[in-house]
């Protein structure tokens, strides 16, 4: 029946029971009195099949996703065959929460497994979506939708029922299209499984409200603070695990701050900052509610004491505090302190997307020096990892850093520099004529031998492009240099000859006169 809050009273009263131990851990398990079942259990023999299974479930209910998989995997080796599948889809789920998911599914694994079981397929998706592998994480949930009706049809479930059971996958599918920034398709998908669940499964419906409110950013704010407490349900609880569980309970803080419910967002962060004192999430949040209370210096000095003291205590945490400490230096147009306080996040301190943010926060401040010297470090970076290893994405990497900072000094005029970048471009493809054109462009403001010598690798015109000499006067010359403008001459529309040119004045002509025309009528 499973009515486990009755079946463990009748337990408890009766203490002559004392065969029903196990039942009675089950039971404080499916209440979700995973501390109470875990104290009982450990006084039990854990060698035994059953309470093995058990315990490495309240593992992975408690979120310690380690241990848990430690313990499936001892089982897989010891249960029959006919029970290897069911350790087997549990042993997917605790990965997921592991250091590395998708490493650790497929070190676990074999993967012609996941054929085998719709759950399985199910859940190592949701490893790769954890990994980031999306290409992997879609194909193991088409894997997933194909089994799953097929076993389904052969239990000869209606199509309803199908769909209805298969709205996990959909859920998952729907948050990959998010994830690579689908937006209005997975929110109508996310509506559309709100609609259709009529299942008792509450996680489906927490989820999928959860993933609404999000892809809606700061839309909708009273719905989605609806659909947020139903998602926080003690229901839900029991279905969620402690991860999506936590995510939802910090997106409802979130939400308080984006509806100025300041108070009541205050009183949360400081019973969840209980349970939670190492979260950055919180900390960025208070951080948020000491400016938006007090909109003055002090506050935004406040706000980057607390978020500084966080990350001397928390220096595992330094990323997500550093971004949020610039970004308020850069609500207040300190761009160099901003950049000054994320060149010192080693972790990420190479990466293109950091380098582009710390040339355009230098740009900002007039500060050419500091923005070149940003971007020849980031190349050297990248030129000593290729001297001690292949790799191909550091070397694609590497040259389009390369590339870029090579634009951004020909735009500010910094020929001298931009020369370096493109002379490292030009050995790796010397038949590039875009780069030989922009070496030439920048050797002629400072060294006038060198184009010559770069003139012979410019191939010469075809006899059948000889350009008329009428049409080349009728040709508007440019006012200023297009490097000195800021833009790539070489981006500009190539091939244009001079019947087309004539081809589109005489269309413009035509309708300047339309216009004269239609001007002499309405004076008529």
């Amino acid at each position: 029946l499973q009515d486990y809050s009755k079946a463990l009273t009748i337990i408890q009263e009766h203490n002559n029971l004392s065969d029903c131990e196990f039942e009675k851990i089950y039971c404080f398990y499916r209440l979700g009195l995973w501390d109470d079942a875990k104290r009982e259990l450990s006084q039990l023999q854990v060698d035994k099949l059953g309470n093995k299974h058990l315990l490495a479930q309240i593992f992975y209910r408690i979120g310690e996703y380690e241990k848990s998989a430690k313990l499936f995997e001892e089982l897989r080796k010891e249960v029959d065959k006919d029970d290897r599948i069911s350790v087997e889809v549990n042993l997917a789920a605790s990965c997921v929460g592991r250091a590395n998911p998708s490493a650790s599914l497929e070190k676990s694994l074999p993967q012609s497994l996941f054929s085998q079981s719709y759950e399985l397929a199910f859940n190592a998706s949701c490893c790769y979506l954890e990994s980031q592998d999306f290409s992997k994480a879609e194909k193991m949930l088409q894997i997933a939708s194909d089994v799953g009706k097929k076993q389904m049809k052969s239990d000869n479930l209606s199509e309803a029922e199908i769909e209805e059971n298969l709205l996990p996958v959909r859920l998952q599918l729907s948050y990959l299209t998010h994830q690579l920034g689908n937006i209005d398709d997975a929110v109508a998908e996310y509506q559309d499984i709100l609609t259709k669940n009529t299942s008792a499964d509450a996680s489906i419906s927490a989820v999928a409200g959860n993933n609404l409110v999000v892809a809606r950013g700061d839309k909708d704010l009273f719905d989605a603070a609806k659909r947020l407490k139903v998602a926080t349900s003690e229901s839900s609880r029991l279905k969620l695990t402690p991860k999506q569980y936590t995510t939802l309970t910090f997106n409802q803080v979130i939400l308080l701050l984006l509806m100025h419910k300041y108070d009541q967002c205050h009183e949360q962060v400081e019973i969840l900052k209980k349970q939670y004192p190492e979260s950055e999430i919180l900390a960025c949040v208070e951080a948020a509610l000491i400016q938006r209370q007090n909109k003055d210096k002090d506050s935004f000095n406040s706000s980057v004491e607390l978020l500084r003291t966080f990350s001397q205590k928390n220096p595992k945490l330094n990323l997500t505090i550093s971004l949020s400490i610039a970004q308020i230096y850069v609500s207040q147009q300190k761009y160099v302190d901003a950049a000054k306080v994320l060149e010192k996040v080693s972790t990420v301190r190479y990466t293109p997307g950091l380098c582009a943010v710390l040339v355009q926060l230098y740009s900002l401040s007039s500060d050419k020096e500091n923005a070149v010297r940003v971007l020849d470090e980031t190349i050297d970076h990248y030129r000593n990892s290729m001297k001690d290893e292949e790799n191909a994405l550091e070397t694609e990497r590497f040259y389009k850093i390369v590339n870029a900072s090579a634009d951004y000094k020909m735009r500010n005029q910094l020929y001298r520099e931009a020369v370096k970048d493109l002379e490292i471009l030009s050995q790796n493809d010397p038949r590039d004529l875009r780069t030989i054109a922009k070496l030439i462009i920048a050797y002629s403001k400072f060294d006038p031998a060198a184009v010559a010598r770069l003139e012979g690798k410019i191939p010469p015109m075809a006899e059948e492009a000889a350009l008329n000499a009428i049409e080349l006067e009728s040709l508007p010359a440019p006012k200023r240099s297009a490097w000195e403008k800021g833009s790539d001459p070489l981006r500009q529309k190539k091939g244009v000859d001079g019947a087309k040119i004539q081809k589109k004045n005489k269309k413009k002509k035509k309708k300047g006169k339309e216009k004269e025309e239609k001007k002499k009528k309405s004076n008529y």
